[in-house]
């Protein structure tokens, strides 16, 4: 569970970049009313910024969530197993 727990903080922590990132360029998402929905995660995807080294960096930062959350889903895969075996 700390495992889990730091990677959600991870996650947490490299979503608030990827925002500050869009925001430092101006891009306010208004779409929807929740962020991080798969709305909000298309709207991220479909972004492309004026300096490309901003835009190669928002790239990489995206990658490395992307890391985090297949991180996190397969631990919670996991301890699904956990969960149903016996002690």
């Amino acid at each position: 569970m700390r495992c889990r727990d730091d990677l959600r903080c991870a996650r947490t922590a490299a979503r608030h970049r990827v925002s500050k990132e869009l925001l430092r360029h101006g891009r306010v998402y208004r779409e929807g009313s929740s962020p991080w929905t798969k709305m909000h995660r298309a709207w991220v995807a479909r972004q492309q910024l004026d300096d490309a080294l901003a835009h190669q960096a928002l790239s990489e930062m995206l990658t490395h969530l992307d890391g985090l959350e297949r991180q996190l889903d397969q631990l919670d895969r996991q301890l699904e197993e956990v969960a149903r075996t016996p002690r």
